[in-house]
């Protein structure tokens, strides 16, 4: 299970809160994993499918077709972070990017043109 002291071994880590039904969502998955396959050794990348309990297999396959090798947090796996994403999230997909402490210190809603 991933908690907040995760966080502390990075001086930046970007959580992606995403679904599975979300267009958005799931296009900009290939442009997240290109990015996190180039980040420097003190940046990480997390995401969180909030709708994983209700479609695991929809979950595998976007997983599994974007070959995605940062950390995927399904059904209450996020449940230990030291913010309450699910009350943050004001649309699909949203993006955090917290410190190494467990604040955050920025956050986006909706998919950027260019994540990478």
């Amino acid at each position: 299970m991933f908690s907040g002291a995760e966080f502390a071994n990075y001086d930046l880590t970007m959580v992606n809160c995403f679904t599975t039904w979300g267009g958005y969502c799931v296009r900009e998955m290939p442009d997240i994993q290109q990015l996190y396959a180039s980040l420097p050794a003190n940046v990480n990348i997390v995401a969180i499918c909030f709708d994983a309990a209700d479609n695991p297999q929809g979950l595998n396959k976007i997983v599994n077709n974007n070959g995605l090798t940062f950390t995927v947090l399904r059904g209450n796996s996020y449940q230990n972070i030291p913010f309450n994403a699910s009350t943050l999230v004001s649309g699909w997909p949203t993006t955090f990017f917290v410190n190494s402490k467990g604040q955050i210190v920025d956050s986006m809603v909706g998919a950027p043109r260019n994540p990478v």
